[in-house]
């Protein structure tokens, strides 16, 4: 029998996973939709056809959350049966928060909010529908770290699409210059404002420390 489902970590630590705990059957493949892009458009502009895209004038394009739709079927032999599926499934899922976990994809995580609408179209079975409203990017289980001493020098930071904000830890009073702005770290924990962008990024370290940088992937 195919196990396949989802696990839903909610904000109590709880981990619920849709087949083991909930005994539900996934009937097809998981829906996930598109993430829809913020544009920002002007479109009264004199002189123009058309319309001006201003979206890249303030920063990397940001996007709306998305949907993912999953089908489960209640294993039920009647209405009652039926009633104790729906209670079961909704007080464990409906209306929760969870960092959600497809069992296709387990090296990441979506958060988002989750909804349960349940059908009964036939005596032996019924159709749970699993929907959650979740952040645009999947984000990595595991953040990526990196330890370093640096003295007056630079340290080169990969990151995937998602724009994240580093968390860094230092033993002394440092400056640390990224894109042409210069940041002061203070010993112990700094969460300077600037984002590490797709791609390669390079971070420009005044004074003399040890450093330990944190960030979280996402992908899209």
């Amino acid at each position: 029998m195919d196990t396949t489902g989802i696990t839903f970590i909610l904000d109590d630590n709880l981990q619920i996973h849709t087949y083991f705990d909930l005994k539900l059957l996934q009937l097809a493949d998981i829906t996930i939709s598109p993430p829809s892009p913020k544009r920002h458009l002007i479109t009264e502009v004199l002189g123009i056809d058309g319309q001006l895209d201003a979206t890249l004038l303030f920063g990397p394009v940001r996007f709306e959350n998305r949907t993912i739709t999953a089908p489960f079927e209640g294993q039920d032999q009647n209405y009652d049966e039926w009633c104790e599926v729906c209670s079961r499934t909704e007080n464990a899922l409906h209306g929760r928060h969870a960092q959600i976990i497809l069992d296709i994809d387990p090296d990441w995580y979506w958060d988002g909010f989750v909804t349960v609408t349940p059908t009964k179209e036939a005596i032996v079975y019924s159709e749970m529908e699993i929907c959650m409203d979740v952040f645009p990017y999947k984000l990595w289980r595991q953040e990526y770290l990196m330890k370093a001493a640096v003295a007056d020098s630079q340290l080169t930071l990969k990151n995937d699409r998602m724009p994240v904000c580093p968390v860094i830890v230092s033993d002394a009073d440092l400056q640390v210059t990224v894109n042409g702005n210069t940041y002061s770290l203070t010993e112990g924990r700094n969460e300077p404002e600037f984002e590490l962008t797709e791609g390669e990024n390079v971070l420009e370290f005044t004074g003399s420390g040890n450093v330990e940088i944190s960030w979280r992937g996402g992908s899209l």
